[in-house]
């Protein structure tokens, strides 16, 4: 008797743990948010969008806390941005070289997660992005927050110089307007099991 209620613990135990922690792959439940922001001669511009995919595989240990994440991708149309100005879009995606290279892309690596009180989380991470057709290494710090459903926002954002993707900035009226090398990007995303 004393040998089945033993077994019967260990069995309990295990059945517990694989809920509790262990990894869990996870995928955009809402759109990849994005948001560009950069300067020209005659006014700072703006471009939004929404739309793309991203997934992830997350790793959580016993008491049931963020450990890792693994394999993060994300995949995000570049003509979804949008200034509300027809004539900026179509320089921003000839720069951009969308009849080429329609996506902007990313993977995470080295990616670290570490949190204070199980719910809002510090990721580092370095990105391998790839702009226009041309990749490139880039670290990158984001907000998480391990929501009550199981989701996780992810929120960031980081400077980023368009020449060292290649991409030339674009220039408006004849070249009398040009906007400076130098953009933000914005992200939101919730990732749900």
């Amino acid at each position: 008797m004393k040998h089945k209620i033993i077994l019967l613990y260990i069995l309990a135990f295990s059945f517990i743990s694989a809920y509790t922690f262990g990894q869990i792959k996870y995928e955009t439940v809402k759109s990849v948010n994005f948001t560009v922001n950069g300067t020209s001669t005659l006014h700072d511009w703006e471009m939004k969008g929404s739309g793309g995919k991203c997934s992830a595989i997350l790793d959580f240990d016993s008491p049931g806390k963020l450990s890792g994440l693994k394999d993060v991708s994300f995949s995000f149309p570049a003509k979804l941005l949008k200034s509300g100005k027809d004539a900026m879009d179509g320089n921003a995606y000839k720069a951009l070289k969308t009849d080429k290279h329609p996506n902007i892309t990313g993977s995470f690596s080295n990616a670290k997660a570490t949190t204070t009180d199980n719910i809002n989380y510090k990721i580092i991470a370095t990105i391998k992005l790839q702009i226009a057709g041309f990749t490139k290494d880039v670290p990158v710090s984001a907000d998480g927050k391990l929501n009550k459903d199981g989701s996780l926002t992810i929120k960031g954002e980081k400077k980023i110089d368009m020449k060292e993707f290649k991409v030339d900035p674009p220039s408006f009226m004849f070249g009398s307007v040009k906007t400076g090398k130098d953009i933000v990007v914005k992200f939101d995303l919730t990732l749900t099991k």
